[in-house]
């Protein structure tokens, strides 16, 4: 009975973290996505020399939005929306790489070695995952860390 319990657990916890998986790479796609398209469209308007409130690179940028991410102009006060900064650090918030250090480093520490893996395969993946949750620290500190 016990090891059916133990079993159960390893497949939830293998579903969980198959989940997890799909879900960060999901979001990296909609991230590189959203980021590549502000980059681009700032680069464009940048050689064209617009800038500032109610600027042509305000309204392209309001204009390109879609699916989720235009659901984030709904969260800027109307009298706001033109301000072009605001727009790309909501956006960034969002989308960008910052937060999934936070998400990699919670990871790290809900990791558990499944029943069917070798300390290996364990051990590669918190390495992993340190090198995701601290990319600028030095190899000696993440060696330690994930010790």
């Amino acid at each position: 009975m016990l090891n059916l319990k133990e079993e159960i657990c390893d497949s939830m916890n293998d579903i969980i973290e198959e989940v997890q998986d799909k879900l960060e790479e999901k979001l990296k796609e909609n991230s590189r996505t959203i980021e590549d398209r502000m980059k681009l469209l700032e680069e464009r308007m940048n050689q064209m020399n617009y800038h500032g409130e109610g600027s042509v690179t305000t309204t392209s940028l309001i204009v390109s939005l879609r699916g989720e991410a235009l659901g984030i102009l709904q969260t800027v006060p109307d009298h706001l929306q033109e301000n072009y900064e605001l727009l790309i650090s909501r956006l960034e918030m969002r989308y960008g790489d910052a937060h999934l250090q936070q998400v990699y480093q919670a990871q790290i520490k809900s990791r558990v070695q499944k029943a069917a893996e070798s300390l290996q395969e364990f051990e590669a993946d918190i390495a992993r995952l340190t090198r995701l949750a601290y990319p600028t620290a030095p190899d000696i500190f993440l060696e330690q860390l994930a010790i």
